[in-house]
């Protein structure tokens, strides 16, 4: 590589590290430097019992850059004690302040380029090791945004003042488009330095770049992800891969608690317009990944940042037709009157858009009713309590609730919609009276069809199954566990042990049930009603069977 190099070349590599003195400070770039200088001179073939001026040009030239490195890397001191390690330190110092102070000047001045700070912010890898480095790896980044968003103010009027920020989606989405065009045109920040963010776990080097992004503060984070994903994406990484995916269980209660520590949970309540991104971000992985534990930190998620504004302050957090649909969903509206306008609202949204990005618009609107699990249990309830009595005809709720269901299971407008309804119609039939049957007849009608029902839908068939276990008020707290027991294993594979086979349990299933048991305890209080006979103490009550479900479960997390 050293050998390739001409000398206009290395004169360029010389008067860089003359312009930006660091590189004459690190010692793994000065080695590198002094390689390829000694390796273009072929110094080991010099005459050296001859003066400089006899030398051949190439190793003269050579020459005299060494000596000038070598003083420059000296800090152009004739006393020894100057080389100590303090002194070293105080220079680094006094250099980064000064580059720091250079970059400043070239920002005003429109001087800096694109170009300019990612190669600078490529060198600034070299040099993570040293603390004196950390505002100048800032300042770099600084600058890069800076020049972006004097990019975006130049593209969106066309004159030197801020524009003024939109509220109606229009300008939104004109706004997002001249970022996505700034982005594939300018590129201040290096893709080098970009995956030393996203594989900031690869290696001590990338994990101390992150921990000098994580020290940053909340607006500047934000102004970073206005024009950068990639830093984005790595905080949702990080926050999955922290307490999402890992091995132990981590309940909802401490999942609150560490979300709303995060700095990314921090930003979004402060900005909340980077909530639709971490929205897609969480929503791909979901369905890329087919893990249901990355949808509960979704499901939090959507719980701490829209849960904690009013609905006026929000509008900005999600496109306009899904906030719209909050009020909706969240009402006490009749069944028929509620899912017609949650439909109404969902497909306008979905359509409303470009074709390139109807798919994941879809899978936004599929997920958005899944963040209100007391609305699907009032669909599922209404289906439900149909199936269980025998003689109910068909009405406007039930059809209003199936149709619902099936859309959760199916998010389309064809004939797949079709088939899953056909589907879901004939198995409610099956159903009907099904309070009638014993529990291992209960036990083959819902984990024998909850793949072909719910299309692999957890969510969906496990708040069913709660609505169906509500309505078994005659079964016992074993019968409730026997059930529980047959779907928190389904969808895993088959073990062999030395009782024969056995089916672990899934625990993105046992997770989610943990996670909706106190919501389902407290819609049963007013609705479940028991003999006079049935105590408190008694194995029928509603307290010893929320007892004995929770001691169940949790014994179940404990051993996974």
């Amino acid at each position: 590589m050293f050998s390739t190099l001409s000398r206009s070349q290395l004169d360029t590599l010389h008067c860089i590290r003359n312009v930006h003195p660091l590189i004459a400070v690190h010692p793994e770039i000065t080695r590198r430097l002094v390689s390829c200088l000694l390796e273009y001179s072929k110094f080991e073939h010099s005459r050296r019992d001859q003066p400089l001026r006899m030398q051949p040009a190439s190793i003269s030239w050579c020459i005299t850059r060494l000596r000038r490195l070598t003083h420059s890397s000296s800090f152009h001191s004739k006393e020894p004690e100057r080389t100590s390690r303090e002194d070293n330190e105080d220079q680094i110092q006094k250099r980064v302040d000064q580059l720091i102070c250079e970059l400043d000047d070239s920002v005003l001045s429109g001087s800096l380029r694109h170009e300019k700070t990612a190669q600078l912010l490529d060198i600034s890898l070299l040099l993570l090791g040293r603390d004196q480095t950390r505002p100048l790896i800032e300042k770099l980044v600084t600058s890069a945004i800076e020049l972006l968003e004097r990019d975006y103010i130049y593209g969106y009027w066309g004159a030197t003042d801020p524009p003024a920020k939109a509220d109606d989606s229009e300008d939104d989405d004109e706004s997002d488009e001249l970022i996505q065009q700034i982005k594939a045109e300018k590129h201040p920040i290096s893709q080098k330095f970009l995956n030393s963010i996203l594989h900031h776990e690869d290696s001590n080097e990338n994990h101390r770049l992150w921990n000098i992004y994580q020290e940053w503060p909340w607006h500047f984070k934000s102004r970073i992800w206005r024009f950068y994903d990639q830093f984005l994406e790595a905080e949702v990484a990080d926050v999955v891969s922290s307490i999402g995916i890992r091995p132990d269980y981590v309940s909802s209660q401490n999942m609150n608690l560490i979300l709303n520590d995060m700095s990314l949970v921090q930003t979004l309540l402060m900005d909340g317009q980077h909530f639709r991104k971490v929205y897609t971000i969480l929503a791909k992985s979901v369905i890329s990944s087919g893990d249901w534990r990355v949808f509960r930190v979704l499901w939090h998620l959507f719980g701490i940042v829209i849960g904690e504004h009013p609905i006026k302050v929000k509008q900005k957090y999600l496109p306009a037709e899904l906030m719209s649909a909050i009020p909706v969903i969240s009402s006490n509206s009749p069944i028929p009157e509620l899912c017609e306008e949650l439909h109404a609202a969902l497909k306008s949204y979905i359509y409303a858009g470009t074709l390139d990005g109807m798919s994941m618009r879809r899978c936004h609107a599929w997920l958005f009713p899944l963040m209100y699990p007391k609305f699907i249990y009032r669909c599922t309830l209404t289906t439900m309590t149909w199936c269980s009595e025998k003689d109910q005809r068909w009405n406007e709720d039930v059809d209003a609730a199936w149709r619902t269901m099936a859309w959760l299971a199916c998010p389309s407008d064809d004939d797949r919609l079709d088939n899953v309804l056909e589907h879901l119609r004939l198995w409610f039939l099956s159903l009907k009276g099904f309070c009638d049957n014993d529990v291992e007849a209960i036990i083959q009608l819902f984990s024998s069809e909850w793949h072909s029902v719910f299309n692999g839908n957890i969510v969906l068939a496990l708040i069913t199954t709660l609505s169906a276990m509500s309505l078994l008020q005659h079964y016992s707290s074993n019968d409730y566990l026997m059930l529980l027991d047959a779907i928190l294993r389904f969808g895993t594979l088959p073990t062999m042990n030395g009782q024969g086979t056995a089916y672990p349990y899934n625990a993105s299933i046992v997770y989610l049930l943990n996670d909706y048991l106190p919501m389902w305890e407290s819609l049963l209080n007013p609705s479940m009603t028991f003999n006079n006979d049935d105590s408190l103490f008694s194995d029928y009550s509603l307290s010893t069977k929320i007892r004995h479900i929770t001691t169940h479960v949790n014994s179940i997390i404990t051993s996974l």
